[in-house]
């Protein structure tokens, strides 16, 4: 890690996007006198004047693609503002000079000369006269490279590790939203390994199985490197390659799913990692009940400065296919009065069911994780560690969890995003998508690989062995069928199906999943620790 000081803004500058010149005021007219015949003055706003102030105090539009924004920038800094924030910020330049103003006008009458006319003077027709003098250009991620923005500095992060530069070093802007409010303090990896956070992920990760004499622990370092890079990836502000949605899940098999593993942990985690504050939007969770993908102002929460959303808890059959643009195309945020703009951003989601992913399409836009079955409502991590994560961290705990997540970056950048091994997945997928009654008939009806069954015949047989459980009234051949694929999709012992039409009767036989030497290798290794 490499350690350098001296950044180019103070801490205090960054924050607050004061300057110089803002701490000592200098008044600027932004009004002219008129003589009146009758001897009187009338006071007559110059809007070209009041246009050059409002740049002089940082504000300008900020054109994205046909989208324009109002922006506050101030040295390096920038933030998203709004027209009342504008007028707001206005009054207070005129109300930190005395009473009597140049030119022989009393404050008192300017500011009654605003209140009469704030549509006027601040209108979206005036205020889209404030153009960029020059361009806005923003330090983004690359490809190789990201980069996180601290009180002492900044950190960027690469595939060799990460190295915390100085702001004399940043050649363009950032948001304010960027910047978090701690110092960064690079540690040697055996002494953020063991902090609280680490450990915590690390249970998350493992293979946790209920034994009839209690849970065992199964540690799976694959599972806990795959779920590295999935926070890196989800850190990683770059949009420029295949991005996919990440799903995060539970691996407990029960009837009322209830979560509590710490899917919304992890997604605040990340929180910690991009807001500066609970106001910032650099991070936008947003709740997953009353997420409706038909609604055009579904993500009006959303700033411009978002890079991560999280859809927390979305409800029983997510329409996924609907988020096909959004994950890879950018997402159309509107708001009400406003014009869409596309924002780019990360996506993950959190359900305690399952989500129907079906096909190529779907699978190539997503990654699923299921959460070890460790914590729950009666096991929570403070319970365990003593402490409320985030709430009750010291400043030595701060670092750690810092040092942890820059890891995980650093590890996304080396290996790319990996798929995790299913724990219960399949067997959940199975289990909400089609019913019991069916799973148990057909592990009763043993079916071999290559075994060719008559689908109608099997509804068929299927109905006559479940008249009391009332299926007559809504289980169709068409859904049948349709568990019929599922079971060969979801079943361990399954690759896939083939369908095969012949004399008007419609078959279909299961292909056999050929293990791979390290499915094996793992198999092995799971059952031997699960015998220990």
């Amino acid at each position: 890690m490499t350690v350098k000081s001296n950044p180019m803004l103070s801490p205090q500058e960054l924050l607050k996007g004061e300057s110089t010149e803002a701490q000592q005021p200098e008044f600027m007219a932004f009004y002219d006198i008129l003589e009146q015949r009758d001897g009187g003055r009338k006071i007559k706003i110059n809007y070209y004047k009041l246009i050059n102030l409002l740049k002089h105090m940082g504000y300008r539009r900020y054109d994205i693609g046909k989208q324009s924004f109002m922006v506050r920038v101030q040295d390096n800094v920038v933030e998203e503002v709004a027209e009342k924030d504008i007028v707001d910020r206005f009054e207070d330049y005129i109300n930190q000079f005395p009473e009597n103003l140049p030119d022989g006008v009393l404050k008192v009458a300017i500011l009654n000369k605003i209140y009469g006319g704030v549509s006027t003077y601040f209108s979206k027709h005036i205020l889209q006269r404030l153009t960029e003098d020059e361009p806005i250009n923003f330090s983004n991620h690359t490809r190789d490279a990201a980069y996180f923005y601290y009180q002492n500095g900044y950190v960027k992060v690469t595939r060799a590790g990460a190295e915390l530069l100085p702001y004399s070093r940043l050649e363009k802007k950032i948001w304010k939203n960027q910047i978090l409010n701690r110092d960064f303090k690079p540690l040697a990896d055996s002494d953020w390994d063991q902090g609280t956070f680490t450990r915590f992920v690390k249970n998350i990760s493992n293979n946790w199985k209920q034994r009839p004499d209690g849970a065992v622990n199964i540690p799976d370092k694959g599972r806990y490197e795959a779920f590295k890079t999935i926070i890196g990836y989800l850190l990683h502000g770059y949009f420029e390659g295949k991005l996919k949605a990440i799903v995060f899940t539970d691996s407990r098999i029960s009837e009322d799913p209830s979560g509590r593993t710490g899917k919304t942990l992890i997604f605040k985690a990340m929180g910690h990692m991009l807001n500066a504050s609970k106001h910032a939007s650099t991070f936008t969770e947003l709740n997953g009940k009353d997420f409706d993908v038909s609604d055009r102002f579904k993500y009006q929460e959303l700033g411009i400065d978002t890079k991560l959303v999280h859809l927390n808890d979305v409800k029983r059959h997510f329409p996924f296919e609907e988020l096909f643009n959004d994950i890879t195309e950018g997402i159309k945020r509107q708001r009400k009065n406003e014009s869409p703009a596309i924002v780019y951003a990360k996506m993950g989601i959190s359900t305690n069911l399952t989500i129907r992913i079906h096909g190529d399409s779907a699978k190539d836009r997503s990654v699923e994780f299921e959460m070890a079955d460790y914590y729950s409502a009666t096991v929570s991590p403070e319970k365990e560690f003593g402490e409320w994560f985030f709430r009750d961290w010291s400043k030595e705990q701060w670092h750690q969890f810092d040092n942890f997540m820059l890891h995980c970056v650093q590890c996304y950048l080396q290996d790319g995003l990996r798929s995790p091994k299913a724990i219960n997945l399949n067997v959940r997928k199975l289990k909400e998508e089609t019913c019991k009654e069916f799973i148990v008939w057909m592990e009763d009806r043993n079916i071999k690989h290559n075994d060719e069954f008559d689908k109608k015949t099997t509804y068929e047989w299927f109905m006559r062995d479940h008249t009391t459980h009332g299926f007559e009234s809504w289980l169709k051949q068409r859904i049948f069928t349709n568990w019929l694929k599922l079971y060969a999709e979801f079943h361990e012992d399954y690759s896939g199906y083939k369908e095969r039409r012949s004399n008007g009767r419609d078959f279909i036989r299961y292909q056999k999943h050929t293990r791979s030497a390290g499915e094996e290798q793992q198999l092995s290794l799971t059952e031997s620790i699960g015998s220990e």
